[in-house]
């Protein structure tokens, strides 16, 4: 079922990012979730902008799920959405929520893009960092994650068919220069990327993260490993932190591009676990529960019972260098769960989400320590309530002396030590903490946004303001007074100080479920009545080959405006030296017989993406006289 509706396009100026502005996700590049922006005592909602369910790459395992829904960003009066169900940024007006313009590219837009000085990036699967005009969504100019001697290779990737090296690593501006990263499969390269946010031009490339010299260590063995980037970079001071779903991230130096020694820590149950994102301050990190210091200044004085402490996070009798280098430069602080959980075998664990000023943390916390275990085999994205926020200080970082430490064989090793920061104040409530905005702090939970006052020493954390969504919030923005919610439902709101919009956008939505049982491959878009012919099949998803630019952007704007979505009808730009992987379409269209060069050449290639024995090919774009020709020299053919 779809619901259709005109959209209304608002035309405007669109210039340089403001200090009111939310330009890129968490708001910094530290990925704070902190502004002082503030918002109106009374708040209602605005407009709603519905986008239909997302189609996130890994929502069965939460460490992994960076888009689980659409990454709303602010820039000058406008809304950026990403999407990863119609490959495309949509820009919406902040005061009414009026479309201003969309602009779809060759792959799911997974990550909230950055907006600066009137110009938008944003990364997609198709491999690319895309530069776009703010004010039109006009291309700038584009740059590709991959090194540009390796080939065009299209293949199926999370149900899309999309690069080989899909950029997965989410883009950070930080002082004119973008950083991201690309490609999955380490062992065909695995990228890190900075980039002139002027002109597009490459800084630096590099690989290291496709081979890491003994990355990790079992029972006091060290092993290699890789790290493709997938989640949201991050940068503190001169560093960029590139996040690698479930590991810990890795950090580059920003003018070098040379990598950190690196480890992963102990392989089994106890190492600190990652996930996709990195948060904090100028002197504190966060990922996956795991709390370290950006620098070793940050660390206290260490008390004379810890003079030979041991770090809670290796278990082996010998310490490997890599993991000594990484914390020398980094040093481990704290760990949301305590450490008599830590080794518990089959369990995975939660983890707090810090939003951060420069002096103080607020996390969304468990009460009781056993709460933040998770069995293995269950870690589909749940948005769970809490039980307290609590408010850290930062600026007064202690030791805690924990109990002892022992090897393998357990004789005793030493104290462990963690820091611990002293806690101004806590709420019980089951909301969590999405983000600061001036003096108050931006919460929700279950079908709820709220707002909770930040008290004064000496006061109590007042609830101010409150309304009902639909679903869980996920990602917040902040600026010009408003409040734009995403939830998981797929919703993007607005809450501001003034009345109700009825000029909202009203996007054609597919409801159809985004799970596919077989694929069909148009070659040639021609009329584009077989690829819209083909998805009335219940469960497939269609994917068009087309050699020529101006249709392919013309295909997609007529599918934009039906209503049908990208992960249905994928529209792919492709020429005679694009490699694209064999036997997964269960039926194959040709429209035109010349997409990859010759006829020849373009039957051999439908031909090769035919699944084995229950595959069908459609040859329409060619005459009969011709295909018993070109089949009747080719024995592969028969």
């Amino acid at each position: 079922m779809k619901n259709w509706a005109w959209l209304l396009i608002v035309l405007g100026s669109i210039g340089p990012a403001t200090a009111a502005d939310w330009p890129q996700w968490r708001h910094d590049a530290m990925r704070s979730g902190a502004t002082e922006e503030s918002l109106p005592d009374r708040l209602s909602l605005q407009w709603r902008v519905a986008l239909g369910r997302p189609d996130p790459a890994y929502d069965h395992q939460y460490r992994m799920c960076a888009d689980v829904t659409y990454a709303p960003i602010i820039g000058n009066g406008t809304v950026f959405i990403p999407s990863n169900v119609s490959d495309e940024v949509l820009a919406v007006d902040l005061e009414t929520g009026a479309l201003r313009w969309r602009t779809v590219v060759g792959g799911p837009v997974r990550f909230a893009p950055i907006y600066d000085a009137g110009r938008v990036y944003f990364t997609s699967d198709d491999g690319f960092l895309y530069c776009i005009d703010a004010r039109n969504g006009k291309l700038i100019w584009r740059t590709r994650g991959a090194p540009e001697e390796l080939p065009d290779a299209r293949m199926l990737i999370n149900g899309r068919f999309v690069s080989r090296w899909p950029a997965r690593g989410a883009p950070v501006l930080c002082e004119g220069v973008i950083y991201f990263g690309a490609g999955i499969w380490p062992e065909e390269g695995a990228y890190v990327v900075a980039v002139d946010a002027a002109t597009g031009k490459v800084l630096w490339r590099s690989n290291a993260l496709s081979l890491v010299k003994d990355g990790m260590c079992d029972h006091g063995k060290n092993y290699d490993l890789a790290l493709p980037p997938h989640g949201y970079t991050a940068v503190f001071g001169d560093r960029v932190a590139v996040c690698s779903g479930r590991t810990l991230a890795a950090w580059f130096d920003r003018r070098s591009g040379r990598m950190d020694p690196y480890t992963s820590f102990y392989v089994k149950y106890t190492p600190p676990r990652g996930t996709w994102y990195v948060a904090g301050n100028e002197n504190v990190w966060v990922q996956g529960g795991n709390w370290f210091a950006v620098h070793p200044g940050y660390l206290p004085p260490k008390p004379d019972e810890l003079q030979d402490m041991v770090v809670p996070l290796i278990w082996s009798a010998k310490e490997p260098e890599a993991a000594l280098a990484c914390l020398s430069l980094r040093p481990f602080l704290r760990s949301d769960r305590p450490e008599e959980l830590v080794a518990n075998g089959g369990y995975e664990n939660l983890y707090s989400e810090p939003v951060f000023t420069q002096d103080t943390a607020y996390a969304s916390v468990y009460d009781d320590p056993a709460k933040y275990l998770l069995l293995r085999g269950r870690t589909f994205v749940r948005f769970r309530p809490m039980d307290k926020i609590v408010a850290y200080d930062l600026t007064r970082p202690r030791w805690s002396v924990g109990g002892d430490a022992a090897d393998s064989g357990k004789k005793p090793r030493g104290k462990i030590g963690t820091v611990e920061f002293p806690v101004k104040w806590e709420l019980k409530t089951p909301l969590r903490v999405l983000a600061k905005a001036g003096d108050r702090l931006v919460v929700g939970g279950v079908d709820r946004i709220a707002l909770l006052d930040i008290p004064s020493p000496g006061e109590t954390p007042n609830m101010s303001w409150d309304a009902p969504i639909e679903g869980n919030p996920v990602h917040v923005a902040v600026a010009d007074g408003k409040l734009v919610v995403a939830t998981d439902k797929g919703d993007v709101d607005c809450f501001g100080g003034g009345t109700t919009s009825d000029t909202a956008a009203r996007l054609a939505v597919e409801t159809t479920d985004r799970r596919a049982t077989s694929y069909t491959a148009v070659l040639g878009w021609g009329d584009g009545q077989s690829a819209v012919e083909a998805i009335r099949r219940p469960n497939v998803r269609v994917v068009v080959l087309e050699r020529d630019e101006k249709m392919v952007a013309a295909a997609r704007a007529t599918l934009a405006a039906k209503g049908i979505a990208a992960r249905r009808v994928h529209v792919v730009p492709v020429s005679a030296e694009t490699i694209v992987t064999p036997y997964w379409a269960e039926t194959v269209i040709v429209n035109d017989a010349t997409t990859f060069g010759t006829r020849d050449d373009t039957v051999r290639k439908a031909v090769s993406l035919l699944r084995p024995l229950t595959g069908r090919l459609e040859l329409t774009g060619l005459d009969g006289a011709s295909v018993r020709r070109i089949v009747a020299g080719r024995d592969d053919f028969r």
